[in-house]
């Protein structure tokens, strides 16, 4: 086991095996990333080691144990125990070892925020937020709620939104939006396109033309989405 995590770079490390993080596993195991769990309570271990997935027994506040990990080589660390003060130590000490992770942090009340982004979060999430805007979504657009819902459950459909950037060796390079064939030929939704600067366009344009390190939100159903990833990632 260590000998893999010692060869993983580009990994995620997932602190907690709790509701959160069951939901972070499967949904990643799902999609083939690998990662790596921490977690010290011994059932929860147990339960995460029986579904085959790499695990740590261990505290993850402690540097060692996210070294252990790979943390200093990771690409994400995601921490959503139930302890806001944990959160803010793992946060604070996964970023003293990695400047360039990218830290997905829990909160539990929305006092915490500022102090999680202060110990170096890049985002941090608020469950009960989040429900509460689901909740009102439910009561005031029902339809929006549904699709919304479908994507986030893998339904029947199984329709999901999933990212893509344009490298130096993509297929999209260079092309309008138009050009790569996205909803004419493998019935995606091109919903958004992220640029370089960081500025987010909505609905692009069909002329838009792709440039290099534009990050392109995609809509569709996962297989569309896998054969069309695949299609301008291969070599020609």
């Amino acid at each position: 086991m260590k000998q893999k995590i010692e060869h993983w770079s580009g990994n995620s490390s997932i602190c907690g095996y709790g509701r959160i993080g069951r939901t972070l596993a499967e949904d990643m195991a799902r999609h083939h990333q690998p990662f790596v769990i921490i977690e010290q309570n011994p059932e929860n271990l147990a339960a995460a080691r029986d579904l085959g997935y790499l695990c740590l027994h261990g505290d993850a506040t402690e540097d060692e144990m996210l070294l252990a990990a790979g943390c200093h080589r990771a690409k994400a660390l995601i921490t959503g125990l139930p302890n806001d003060a944990a959160n803010v130590f793992i946060t604070l000490t996964a970023r003293n070892l990695n400047r360039d992770l990218l830290i997905v942090a829990r909160a539990g009340h929305g006092s915490t925020e500022r102090k999680l982004r202060q110990a170096g979060a890049d985002k941090v999430v608020l469950p009960s937020a989040i429900g509460a805007q689901l909740m009102s979504r439910m009561i005031m657009r029902p339809t929006t709620a549904d699709l919304m819902e479908l994507v986030a459950e893998q339904g029947n459909l199984n329709v999901q939104l999933d990212e893509m950037k344009v490298a130096a060796a993509c297929q999209l390079l260079g092309k309008s939006i138009r050009e790569t064939n996205a909803h004419s030929e493998f019935r995606l939704l091109v919903l958004a396109v992220k640029q370089d600067s960081g500025k987010l366009i909505f609905n692009p344009e069909d002329g838009y033309v792709l440039e290099l390190g534009d990050i392109v939100i995609l809509l569709g159903k996962y297989g569309d989405i896998d054969r069309f990833c695949t299609e301008c990632t291969a070599k020609t």
